[in-house]
């Protein structure tokens, strides 16, 4: 179990309900993100993203001097700090939620979205392969550990049984790189097609097309 504080991001940017749309807006610029989260004494009271910004108020005609309470979604649906990461990316798939705010001890600790799940898999998945490649674990390890981590993974993705997914991987013997099928947990190559060496991973800056 890897629980959610391990990967949250802790340094949340917030604002009041009375904040005007077009400072909401200008504050998600500065600090480059995608979505805000509306609190009242540090609890969460709602939340808006670019969609909320573009659907409910450019394309609704909504003056922008209006208070961001007019377009935040206000039943949102957040997580403990204790949680399972794989876990809750289940409930973010099921609910299509992108973003979840962490909640402990009835106040804002942080905020957790698909793209850290999905970056934090990535980071594993690459540290097992460094240490296949250092000896510490066998093949057989690394290939269990792996197709386990991207049966969890999937469930992040959104993609159902039997989709095939495509990973960059690279020989450490020869660094020849190239891609693999993957479907239901299986790859189509196991080898190097250049030196026919087993020990292949998948690169650190790999994602599934």
């Amino acid at each position: 179990m890897i629980p959610v504080k391990e990967i949250m991001i802790r340094d949340v940017i917030t604002c009041s309900t009375d904040i005007p749309i077009i400072d909401a807006a200008k504050l998600m610029k500065a600090h480059q993100i995608s979505c805000l989260i509306i609190t009242k004494s540090r609890f969460p009271v709602g939340i808006v993203t670019e969609r909320d910004m573009t659907w409910r108020c450019i394309a609704s005609d909504l003056k922008n001097t209006q208070p961001i309470s007019k377009i935040m979604t206000r039943q949102i649906i957040y997580s403990g700090s204790e949680e399972d990461v794989f876990k809750l990316a289940d409930v973010m798939k099921q609910q299509a939620i992108k973003k979840m705010p962490v909640i402990d001890d009835n106040k804002l600790a942080g905020i957790i979205t698909q793209t850290d799940i999905v970056y934090h898999t990535l980071r594993l998945i690459h540290k097992l392969g460094e240490d296949f490649l250092a000896g510490t674990i066998s093949k057989e390890e690394y290939t269990n550990q792996t197709l386990d981590i991207l049966q969890k993974y999937s469930k992040v993705h959104g993609k159902g049984d039997g989709v095939i997914k495509q990973w960059d991987v690279k020989c450490n013997d020869c660094g020849h790189q190239f891609t693999v099928d993957e479907r239901d947990g299986k790859f189509s190559l196991t080898h190097c097609p250049k030196c026919n060496s087993d020990k292949i991973y998948i690169d650190s800056n790999s994602h599934s097309k």
